[in-house]
C-alpha cells in the first residue's frame, strides 16, 4: 500500500509518517524543498520526498497508484493570517487540487484535516453534532474546505474522511502554537498570557 501526505513536516504528520511505516505503508511526501522542518522526515527507503508547493499540487503527477491521500498543509494557519480571507480562501483551492492529486493517483481514500476552529465558540463538550460557527478566517475556510472536498470526491468516486483536529501538541510541533508557545514561555522563566 502506499499514502501520500502534504503538511508533514508537523507533529501530526511526522506522527501518520511513522504509524504508516510501522503498518509498512510506503509513504510520499509533499513538501517544499525549502522546508526546514522537511530535514525531520525519516531516511527511510519507503519514503520519497516529492518538491511540491502547495501551489503546484494541480500540475503534478505521480507515477505510482497510490492508495491513500492525507492533505494536512495549509497556509496561515498563525496570527494575523488567520484572518487573511484571500489566503484561507486559497487553501480551499489547495485542498481540491489536492482531492484532485488523489483522483489521478488512484486514491481510494481522501483524508481532509479539519480544525477545531470550524465550531467557533462553543460551551460544551464538542461530538459530531456540535453545530459549526467559525469566528474567522481560517475556521471559515477550514468548513469550506470539508465541505466541498467531500463534494468533490463523491463526484469522483473516492471516500472522503474529514477528521476535526483539536489541539494537539508534540515532537516536531511549531514553536507558535498554543502549547508550544507556553511551554517555551514557562521554561525560559516568563509569564505566558492567555484569552479568558
Amino acid at each position: 500500500m502506499r499514502a501520500v501526505i502534504t503538511g508533514a513536516t508537523g507533529a501530526v504528520g511526522m506522527a501518520l509518517i511513522n504509524e504508516l511505516l510501522s503498518r509498512d505503508i510506503s509513504v510520499t511526501v509533499l513538501c517544499r524543498a525549502s522546508s526546514e522542518r522537511s530535514k525531520n522526515i525519516p531516511d527511510d527507503a519507503r519514503v520519497q520526498k516529492i518538491d511540491c508547493p502547495l501551489d503546484k499540487m494541480n500540475e503534478l503527477t505521480l507515477g505510482e497508484k497510490h492508495d491513500m491521500f492525507f492533505h494536512l498543509a495549509w497556509d496561515g494557519t498563525t496570527g494575523a493570517s488567520r484572518n487573511d480571507m484571500y489566503l484561507q480562501n486559497t487553501n480551499v483551492r489547495y485542498t481540491l487540487d489536492a482531492v484532485r492529486l488523489a483522483h489521478r493517483s488512484g486514491c481510494g481514500v481522501f483524508v481532509g484535516a479539519g480544525s477545531q476552529a470550524e465550531y467557533g465558540r462553543a460551551t460544551e463538550k464538542l461530538c459530531s453534532n456540535t453545530p459549526t460557527f467559525p469566528e474567522n478566517g481560517y475556521g471559515i475556510a477550514k468548513l469550506c474546505a470539508g465541505q466541498m472536498s467531500r463534494k468533490l470526491c463523491q463526484e469522483l468516486g473516492i471516500k472522503h474522511i474529514w477528521t476535526r483536529i483539536l489541539s494537539v501538541y508534540g515532537e516536531f510541533d511549531g514553536e507558535r502554537s498554543l502549547v508550544m508557545s507556553t511551554i517555551i514561555k514557562l521554561l525560559n522563566g516568563e509569564r505566558p498570557s492567555f484569552t479568558p
